[in-house]
Parts: C-alpha cells; structure tokens; sequence
C-alpha cells in the first residue's frame, strides 16, 4: 500500500530522534566526555550514558534488544547493505548466473513493527530521562518531553520523528 513507503522514513525518524536524545543528554552530563564519545560506536555511547546515568542495561532484554536491533537495521540502510543470493545453474544447461537483491530492511519494516520500535525507544528514552532528573540534571522546572513521533491522529505510520527537550534557564 502507499502507506508503506512511509515505514522506512517513520523507521528511521525514530532512530535518529532516540540517537539525537542520547547525544544531548550525554553532552549535558560530561561535556568533555562527550566530545571523545560522539562520533564513535553507538553502542559505546549509549553503554556510557546508561552507566553515569546508573541506568541498568540487560543486554537480552527490552528495550535494549529492540534498540540494537533497530541499529543494525538503521546501519543497513544508512550503508545500503542488501542480502544477494546468487543462483548458479549448471553450465552445460544454462551459461547464466542469475543474482537477485533484496534490501535488508525490507523484511523487518511493517507498521505494527515500526510502531513496536517507536514504543519501545520512546519507553528507553523515558528510562535516561528519569535518570538524568533523579541525578539532578533537571529540574521539575525543566520541560523533558520525549516524544517520538511516528503516527498521525488516523495511526498511519507517518514520516516525521521528534524528541521535544527543553532545558529551563
């Protein structure tokens, strides 16, 4: 259907909406830190963040899983990385090879999928953000919404993603 065009740009809005969260609150809690940490492995940074933060990770369960996951499929896209199977016929009968490519993401992106990505980094988000708060980097003053956006009012996946943070000054 049309609407599944959009899944791939709903997908990736909220990964890159979770990873945007991430970077602003791991600046806000060691700013020279941070700069070392932010361009190297997700992973990494995120695994950081969760230790300042005193935030338990279980690496084999949610939300850490769906959020790994969604990882690797956002590095699959970003990297065009496709799966290639190549059929290889008897010479004799058929001089050809015949190879057929399928991008990667295609086989995980469905919008009941996508929705349960979308809910389950909006909930780790939740998990930093109350961490941050409890370790006093905010205050009740301070306005730290984190909304990832993936669904319009009819809950059609939609293209646009975003993680409202406002610090009070």
């Amino acid at each position: 259907s049309d609407s599944d065009y959009m899944l791939t740009h709903a997908f990736l809005g909220s990964f890159l909406a979770f990873e945007a969260f991430v970077n602003y609150i791991g600046e806000i809690v060691d700013p020279i830190k941070w700069e070392h940490l932010a361009r190297g492995p997700a992973e990494k940074k995120l695994g950081w963040l969760c230790e300042k933060l005193e935030v338990t990770i279980d690496k084999n369960s949610e939300p850490y899983v769906t959020w790994n996951d969604a990882r690797a499929n956002r590095n699959h896209i970003a990297h065009g990385t496709v799966f290639r199977k190549v059929f290889k016929f008897p010479f004799e009968q058929h001089p050809d090879t015949v190879s057929y490519i399928r991008a990667r993401w295609h086989e995980i992106l469905s919008p009941d999928e996508v929705k349960r990505i979308r809910n389950q980094l909006s909930a780790f988000a939740e998990l930093i953000r109350s961490s941050a708060h409890k370790a006093g980097l905010f205050t009740e003053d301070d306005d730290m919404t984190v909304v990832v956006l993936g669904a319009n009012g009819s809950g059609r996946l939609g293209s646009a993603s975003a993680m409202k943070v406002r610090k009070s000054t």
